[in-house]
């Protein structure tokens, strides 16, 4: 069976984490918004597929990185909101 195989890329650190697999895109970004939701820095990765993996053969097809999701599009969780936010939300 193929599967597709990510990593999240730390912006500040500028490099790709441990690749993982997934299905799909969207069972990706469901991984990554559930690892993501409560980090208050969560703006600072992004999700990339980076290629394929078939069990059946052992073989890795990697493709060119291709960002699929954005840190930045992540809303905050009410647990993640902190004093300071609330205060910004308040002066705006």
């Amino acid at each position: 069976m193929r599967t597709n195989i990510y990593s999240i890329y730390d912006t500040i650190a500028k490099i790709f984490n441990k690749p993982f697999r997934e299905y799909n895109d969207e069972s990706a970004k469901r991984s990554f918004k559930t690892a993501s939701q409560d980090q208050p820095n969560r703006s600072d990765y992004n999700l990339y597929h980076l290629g394929y993996y078939d069990d059946n053969t052992g073989e890795i097809i990697p493709v060119d990185p291709l960002k699929i999701y954005s840190g930045l599009e992540l809303k905050p969780t009410v647990s993640s909101i902190t004093p300071e936010m609330q205060l910004q939300d308040l002066q705006q």
